[in-house]
């Protein structure tokens, strides 16, 4: 039969107390998985467009309405030069 002698019986105390430590470290590591999966479910979706989808449709059709307004201000910026000139012109064939 063994002997038990004091540094036995501490190392045991503490091997059961990390056994305890990491148990409970399981259980956060767990908890916290099924917290960080919902989210991605969340996000990604599961099988149905997730909220990252939806945003990016979002997206898209402002950077649609930005193209189209970029393009618009061009238009509208062209036609601004395109009056000054001829009003200028036909000041200055006035005043000659």
């Amino acid at each position: 039969m063994a002997a038990h002698c004091e540094h036995c019986e501490i190392l045991a105390a503490d091997v059961r107390e990390l056994r305890g430590t990491v148990e409970n470290l399981a259980v956060e590591v767990a908890s916290l998985r099924t917290t960080v999966e919902g989210v991605c479910t969340t996000l990604l979706g599961n099988g149905q467009p997730g909220r990252c989808a939806a945003h990016g449709e979002s997206i898209a059709k402002l950077e649609r309405w930005r193209s189209w307004l970029t393009g618009a201000l061009a238009v509208v910026g062209l036609l601004w030069g395109a009056t000054v000139t001829i009003f200028a012109a036909i000041i200055a064939e006035k005043v000659k």
